[in-house]
């Protein structure tokens, strides 16, 4: 079962999984419209999604962006519709560094920039996991 890393924007949505729980990858950029919740539930069952990561936008002292807010309302609304089980991870400068190692490598384009910040997400909620499962 794979887990799906979701970075919600205004425009567009970054998505990255991981199948293994060790490895992040990018996975494709889907624009925030009506039909994006329909999206993502053919996306889960194509990739068999069992956990859902979304990030979550929080300011430099740790509290969270007002932008959060949108944030948790769309992650509801994606539990509701997927029943799947849902963490949130801090988002934090995920943006900033996906510009940096992008380049280089592409144009930053906001779509690469989204899938890219899914990507930094996902592997940040993994490394957690896998520290806490650790000690």
């Amino acid at each position: 079962m794979a887990i799906l890393a979701i970075d919600w924007g205004t425009r567009h949505v970054g998505l990255a999984i991981s199948y293994a729980g060790v490895y992040a990858k990018t996975l494709t950029t889907l624009r925030n419209n009506r039909s994006l919740l329909d999206n993502l539930k053919e996306l889960t069952k194509e990739h068999e999604v069992s956990e859902l990561v979304v990030g979550l936008p929080k300011n430099e002292d740790g509290s969270e962006a007002t932008v959060a807010k949108h944030a948790r309302r769309f992650a509801n609304q994606l539990k509701k519709k997927l029943g799947l089980p849902l963490v949130f991870e801090d988002e934090h400068l995920t943006s900033k560094e996906a510009v940096r190692l992008l380049q280089g490598k592409v144009a930053p384009s906001e779509p690469a920039i989204d899938a890219a910040s899914a990507k930094l997400i996902l592997e940040q909620y993994l490394s957690n996991r896998n520290h806490k499962i650790n000690k």
